[in-house]
């Protein structure tokens, strides 16, 4: 019988115990569940951007490029930024096309006539090549999920990509 009147005794002295000592450590739990929940997301928009970028600047090919046109295509400015961000956002998932801000200062076809004396009786080898000029800066911008988040990477976090190549579209010797 004694041994149940002391637990019941040591219960009734340690019974706030246990809620002052969650009350200390839920913060900093709290605090680091908050933190790698914001440090995961903002690493999984960085990383998706990065992906959907490369793969959309390796897939964007506008609709004319045919190496028999000799004129070249200026694209006016507000065109070639949504085609770059509809090849963004087709290849990222949660990418959202209004977070996307592209500034476009040359996208353009072209075609270049090449002239070569490759043959082995000296006749000249004449080519037709289809260029594709881009040059484009391209920022991302989102917000992150808690006020932790905030706290460590600002009210918003701004993604920058420089985007300038020149890709060979098609070539065409005779």
């Amino acid at each position: 019988m004694k041994y149940k009147e002391r637990l019941k005794k040591i219960y009734k002295v340690e019974r706030g115990q246990g809620l002052v000592e969650f009350a200390l450590t839920a913060i900093l739990f709290f605090t680091l569940v908050f933190l790698i929940i914001d440090v995961g997301y903002t690493g999984f928009r960085i990383i998706m951007f990065d992906y959907s970028y490369q793969q959309s600047t390796w897939r964007l090919f506008p609709y004319d490029s045919d190496p028999n046109a000799v004129k070249t295509i200026d694209f006016n400015q507000y065109h070639a930024s949504n085609m770059i961000k509809d090849h963004i956002v087709d290849y990222g998932i949660a990418i959202n096309k209004k977070d996307l801000y592209v500034n476009t200062y040359t996208f353009r076809i072209f075609t270049e006539h090449v002239t070569h004396n490759k043959h082995p009786d000296g006749t000249p080898i004449k080519e037709k090549r289809r260029y594709l000029k881009i040059d484009a800066e391209i920022k991302y911008k989102f917000k992150p999920l808690t006020p932790f988040g905030e706290l460590i990477f600002g009210k918003e976090v701004v993604l920058n990509k420089r985007l300038d190549r020149l890709r060979l579209l098609q070539s065409k010797s005779n």
